[in-house]
């Protein structure tokens, strides 16, 4: 069914923001007890029925509309479907992060070192006009390569490490300290362009470490019910997790179907 009046091809569930993604994913692998790095397809699929409302950003209640233009921004990627179910989509592409580098420096440097949604349009008020002042995909690339290099050297050295919250705020630590020697000339002006004091830059790494270990699928959703307003369910998947599913919901109930004559 579609998530709007007018039935469209782009309003129909199942959906997706991003789409099929190539990024590079660690996990833990119990059978030798170690951390394996990959490339692999990155796919988040979602479904939704009911009234998402709005979101909270940064203290600030955002209605639908608007929080399309800042995900269109902050993913570098527009969808143009019109309905709610779409921009949960797209929150989930911001939300779920475990396991990638990529995907936690983006969420950690719009959640750490960003303010108000109109950054992300240079301080101008949202609109399809205004421009997208945010980060290019490359410097976050850039960045979280920066943390990839970190980590692989300490599973390295450790490779059963289940890190705790030390080992976590080590390697975030370990992190902030490399970047003025790493990073090149373009990456360090954008951080002076967003004139990042120490304490942010400390609370960015940070963050970026515990969404790669901790923003699973199950994480994200509980994450963005805590900001979501509205009645409505929702469903969510990704390729991540191909056996798992996660069903929610605010204000409604959710009923669950079996068909015992498939597996």
């Amino acid at each position: 069914f579609g998530t709007s009046p007018s039935p469209a091809v782009n309003e129909t569930h199942p959906h997706q923001w991003l789409g099929s993604q190539r990024e590079v994913v660690w996990r833990f692998d119990t059978s030798t007890v170690s951390w394996r790095r990959e490339e692999t397809t990155v796919c988040i699929s979602v479904t939704h029925n009911g009234d998402f409302d709005a979101f909270e950003i940064y203290g600030q209640t955002v209605s639908n509309g608007t929080l399309g233009l800042w995900l269109s921004r902050v993913l570098h990627h527009t969808n143009h479907a019109k309905g709610d179910s779409p921009k949960f989509a797209g929150l989930m592409d911001l939300l779920v992060c475990q396991g990638r580098w990529f995907a936690s420096v983006r969420y950690a440097f719009v959640r750490a070192c960003m303010q108000h949604i109109d950054q992300a349009s240079g301080w101008e008020r949202l609109s399809p006009q205004a421009p997208n002042t945010v980060p290019s995909n490359r410097f976050f690339k850039e960045l979280a390569e920066v943390f990839d290099h970190a980590w692989s050297k300490e599973v390295a050295e450790r490779p059963g490490l289940i890190p705790n919250a030390d080992d976590i705020e080590d390697l975030a630590s370990a992190v902030q300290s490399s970047f003025a020697e790493v990073l090149s000339e373009a990456a360090m002006i954008v951080l002076d362009e967003f004139d990042l004091s120490d304490e942010v830059m400390n609370k960015f790494c940070s963050e970026a470490c515990k969404a790669f270990f901790n923003m699973d699928l199950l994480t994200a959703i509980h994450a963005f019910f805590k900001h979501a307003e509205g009645t409505f369910g929702v469903s969510a998947v990704c390729t991540l997790w191909p056996n798992s599913i996660v069903l929610a919901a605010k204000g409604q109930p959710v009923s669950l179907a079996f068909d015992m004559e498939r597996p």
